[in-house]
């Protein structure tokens, strides 16, 4: 039995015959398991029975999720421009491939947010691949914290992240963009397996009073295979960035 709990999802469908579903941690986020669909039974708008080929895991949580594996989108966006919207620019929640490029993004929030949770919203699960490049991001985050700790704000709502060795995202390049920024926070990264943050340029705007919300430009937590190089700070930016509790001067 599956709940469609968010008030925003009931009687969506979830499945067909022969999709694949994975079973996720509610406090990890990270896939136990997947099943095969047999059949399902749509009972109301919040419950949807399912059968399954295989049996279920035997520790199977009564508050973990369920996520197809099969309906994951590739998603492109080019030469597109966002302003003037309220909270996020875009909101990235696909495994499926991911580009952004030679995009013009200005919002009260951050430019770009990768979430994912099995607590509130119950959206899409992790990305696998994602690309953030010769993009152009303006005074984003004005509104901060409301819609996002940085200018781009990769942040699972992961319960006890330190307790896993295995990070929920995977894969995420940020190169050649452009920051024109009035505050700090460029990156706030959470679970990333694979993160680069290369040949970008950082400059300093006075468009809206600093907020401060984050202490180095660029932050990062239970991260792996991070690359930081190439990049362009404006003059007087000495500690770039604080990697799993540890600062580095990398550039």
């Amino acid at each position: 039995m599956v709940e469609l709990a968010h008030d925003m999802a009931k009687g969506i469908k979830i499945a067909d015959p022969g999709d694949r579903l994975e079973f996720v941690r509610r406090d990890s986020l990270l896939t136990y398991a997947n099943l095969t669909v047999k059949d399902l039974n749509v009972l109301n708008k919040d419950y949807v029975e399912l059968a399954f080929e295989q049996p279920l895991p035997e520790d199977m949580g009564i508050d973990d999720g369920v996520g197809n594996t099969l309906w994951q989108p590739d998603l492109t966006v080019t030469n597109t421009t966002v302003r003037a919207n309220r909270a996020r620019g875009f909101l990235i929640t696909t495994s499926g491939n991911v580009l952004l490029e030679h995009n013009k993004i200005s919002t009260p929030g951050s430019g770009i947010k990768i979430s994912g949770d099995v607590n509130y919203w119950f959206e899409s699960g992790a990305v696998r691949q994602v690309v953030i490049r010769h993009n152009e991001f303006t005074d984003c985050n004005y509104c901060c914290p409301e819609w996002g700790k940085a200018v781009i704000d990769i942040d699972p709502e992961i319960e006890r992240p330190k307790a896993y060795e295995e990070c929920y995202h995977r894969h995420i390049s940020i190169e050649n963009n452009r920051f024109v920024t009035f505050d700090t926070g460029i990156l706030y990264g959470h679970s990333v397996d694979g993160i680069r943050f290369v040949d970008n340029v950082i400059e300093k705007s006075d468009s809206y009073p600093p907020h401060h919300v984050m202490a180095y430009p660029i932050q990062l937590k239970a991260c792996k295979n991070v690359t930081i190089a190439g990049n362009q700070w404006p003059k007087g930016t000495k500690t770039v960035a604080w990697v799993n509790d540890e600062e580095t001067f990398q550039v």
